[in-house]
């Protein structure tokens, strides 16, 4: 017994102090990519790139105004030595993304003003884009697709489609608080699309969806009807605490618009995102989140790409250096002690140029890179560098730390464990040899 009491205190002298935390201990950041060239068959040769991540400080978890978002410092530059192998003048048209931004940034956005492209040290002429983000990985290919000249063109949408709006409000209810009001909808949804705003619940049965959106007696209902109106009087029946109430949902108004007008009303005011690139972001969000019957909920945040497009010009047997450069914003982890900072790059999108020489790549920083999926990076005076002939078969992903070790989550917690269940062992071992005797 003596022996488990010195045990027991071993144990509770070594135990680290925990200090709850409820805050999240992960941040999501932005993968990074350098030019996508639209072009196929692209004669273009990269006879040289020179990666440059310069990481002097680490993005915090929590911004409070966007002035101190943007003085962050971390960029990354991508400078392109490109040839021109044919006899005559090849022209190029060329997208960079620079623009998911990370959930830490206050703004929402990344600000294109942080962004530059240059040809041979000279400005040059870009587009700001945009297109819809939707799921959490960024595909080049795909997310370069959902870009679209002018209004895209949709086997159902188009600019100019009916869409009539319908407002409703609650009348003759004797409940005072919260109700919910529910409608039954069944039409072809290749003649006719909803959307209900707010709603709130979304049932699905074998021939019909039951949608209903919770409101107060003062409060309005609205029900976008695209494409065709459906026949007679839609069933609205009013709810509270799930049962059935008296009551009507009254429609107080119906005016006709243009899905454009409806789409583009939801535009942030003063927003740099252009009317056709918001539009055929929404309505790629409206298809993505169709549901049976035509309904759609659009209980989603639209997230958008940035991005810059431009045209290059290189002279038959010429060469030009193309350089873009932009923030780079990690993956934050502050389970580890001290926090990690993940960073990916592609590098599969110059895989589109004809042929692709030398790749050097360089982290200037006075962190430690802890992790990194790429064998051959050798430390320097400033940092990290790695010298590839041609592209990997991966993309980038490097760890920076603070310190050159940090812990995992847990990794202390889990040597104490190991002690106390030596400890245990022990104890029953000396148990064990007293019987003995």
């Amino acid at each position: 017994m003596t022996l488990f009491i010195i045990a027991l205190c071993i144990l509770l002298a070594l135990t680290p102090m925990v200090h709850a935390n409820s805050g999240p201990t992960a941040y999501e950041g932005t993968t990074a990519a350098g030019v996508h060239v639209e072009f196929e068959d692209c004669p273009i040769e990269v006879v040289h790139e020179n990666l440059t991540f310069d990481v002097p400080e680490f993005p915090r978890e929590y911004y409070e105004d966007e002035s101190a978002f943007t003085d962050y410092q971390a960029r990354v530059t991508a400078e392109y030595t490109l040839r021109n192998p044919t006899d005559a003048d090849v022209t190029v048209e060329l997208l960079f993304p620079f623009g998911i931004a990370p959930w830490y940034a206050p703004a929402g956005r990344i600000l294109p003003e942080y962004c530059g492209i240059t040809v041979d040290g000279g400005e040059i002429d870009l587009q700001l884009r945009h297109s819809l983000v939707w799921g959490s990985e960024f595909d080049m290919e795909e997310d370069s697709a959902r870009l679209h000249d002018g209004f895209m063109e949709h086997g159902f949408y188009r600019p100019d489609m009916s869409v009539t709006v319908y407002t409703y409000r609650p009348r003759d209810v004797a409940v005072q608080d919260w109700i919910e009001a529910r409608v039954r909808l069944d039409s072809d949804p290749a003649r006719t699309k909803y959307i209900l705003d707010p709603a709130n619940s979304l049932r699905t049965e074998s021939d019909h969806v039951v949608v209903g959106s919770s409101v107060s007696a003062r409060d309005a209902v609205t029900l976008y009807v695209i494409g065709e109106a459906p026949g007679g009087e839609l069933g609205w029946e009013l709810y509270s605490n799930n049962e059935p109430i008296e009551g009507i949902l009254e429609c107080v108004d119906a005016r006709q618009t243009t899905l454009k007008e409806i789409l583009l009303s939801d535009c942030p005011e003063g927003s740099e995102v252009s009317d056709a690139d918001w539009y055929n972001a929404m309505v790629q969000m409206m298809e993505q989140s169709e549901c049976a019957y035509g309904y759609i909920d659009m209980n989603h945040h639209i997230g958008l790409m940035s991005w810059y497009e431009y045209e290059l010009t290189i002279p038959a047997g010429g060469t030009v250096v193309n350089t873009v450069k932009a923030p780079i914003y990690p993956d934050i982890n502050t389970g580890w002690e001290p926090p990690v900072y993940s960073y990916e790059y592609l590098l599969s999108p110059a895989k589109g140029w004809a042929d692709f020489g030398t790749l050097d790549i360089t982290v200037r920083t006075p962190y430690h890179m802890t992790q990194c999926n790429l064998d051959g990076f050798e430390e320097t005076g400033e940092g990290y560098a790695f010298h590839l002939e041609g592209l990997p078969d991966r993309e980038l992903v490097f760890v920076l730390s603070a310190e050159k070790n940090p812990d995992k989550p847990g990794s202390h917690n889990a040597g104490i464990y190991w002690l106390f269940a030596g400890v245990v062992a022990l104890i029953a071992v000396g148990i064990e040899l007293r019987k003995r005797k």
